[in-house]
């Protein structure tokens, strides 16, 4: 298996452009991958002669029958990825030489993570603007209800959780579809932008970005409603949980005491007193992580999170069967 799917739809790009998209990635440092380039436009042979021009086989070029749009091209691109590694890169931009090599290296160690990202370096005419994103994934998630926190032309991301989750592109949020994807992972796997520029990313009146202003707005805002609602809906649930944390204390409490004093009486061996403690704590329990189960189906909640399971409260009785 190859080291990174490197996943690339096309639609009409200008010729130079696209060269230069593609030397940039054969150009890389980090020489084991799959090169991916789907065309979207099946009319569009210039951009078809210049792919298989490219003697190199790391490139699989195919081409749609028909138009499907950017958000299924490229879900058909991560279904055909071999690799668990799959970096985004859009067919006018550039990828400086060490991005590949630097984004799978820290996902390699860093199992936790599930999207990184870097800078970028905007090129129009001739301004060249060095944008910036947060480091942490605790940075990057207080930012995602305001703006997309992650640059996805400069993203590598992990199939394994795409696919643990079930999650891809949405034609409904184009051309916003990145930032909905990102939505839809947040709880799921965390983020990180590495803080160097990573990708030269060409800004001009032909690309989507200038071309759907207006529907680009219109969808950011609906995403960014959607995450908003997520982090209400998990404050809440965050809340029944301490709610239930303060319930069991008092319980312990209250308890703690007569279990001792039926112990040292004698009354109940050690399993009959554990039994006692456990018929009295597992209507809590239960609860709480019927509640805890629903945050992680939903994506709410990290693993790291979760401190609140019966061996922590068995630590609290503060005595050994």
């Amino acid at each position: 298996m190859t080291k990174v799917s490197v996943l690339t739809p096309l639609y009409n790009p200008p010729e130079r452009y696209l060269r230069e998209m593609i030397d940039s990635v054969l150009n890389q440092t980090l020489t084991d991958f799959e090169f991916i380039i789907l065309n979207d436009c099946p009319h569009d042979i210039r951009s078809e002669e210049i792919v298989l021009s490219y003697h190199d086989n790391r490139i699989l070029y195919l081409k749609n029958d028909t138009n499907l749009g950017i958000a299924q091209s490229r879900n058909k691109l991560i279904d055909l990825a071999k690799s668990d590694y799959l970096a985004v890169v859009d067919h006018d931009d550039i990828s400086l030489p060490s991005r590949l090599q630097k984004e799978a290296d820290f996902l390699d160690n860093h199992p936790e993570c599930g999207v990184v990202s870097s800078w970028y370096r905007k090129i129009y005419g001739k301004r060249h603007l060095v944008r910036t994103r947060p480091e942490t994934n605790a940075e990057i998630l207080s930012l995602m209800s305001k703006k997309c926190a992650v640059i996805h032309p400069a993203a590598m991301l992990r199939k394994s959780v795409l696919n643990q989750f079930h999650i891809r592109y949405e034609q409904q949020f184009s051309p916003a579809e990145d930032y909905a994807l990102f939505a839809q992972l947040v709880g799921k796997t965390q983020f990180y932008n590495l803080q160097e520029t990573l990708l030269l990313y060409r800004n001009f009146n032909g690309n989507t970005s200038h071309q759907k202003q207006r529907q680009m707005r219109e969808n950011n805002a609906k995403i960014k409603k959607l995450i908003e609602r997520k982090r209400l809906y998990k404050d809440e649930i965050l809340r029944q949980i301490h709610a239930l944390d303060d319930d069991l204390r008092i319980l312990i409490r209250k308890e703690q005491a007569l279990i001792l004093s039926k112990r040292k009486e004698k009354i109940y061996d050690n399993i009959s007193i554990w039994n006692l403690w456990l018929n009295k704590l597992g209507g809590y329990l239960m609860l709480q992580k019927e509640l805890i189960t629903g945050l992680f189906g939903i994506g709410l909640l990290n693993r790291s999170d979760n401190g609140l399971d019966g061996e922590k409260w068995k630590k609290m009785l503060n005595f050994r069967l």
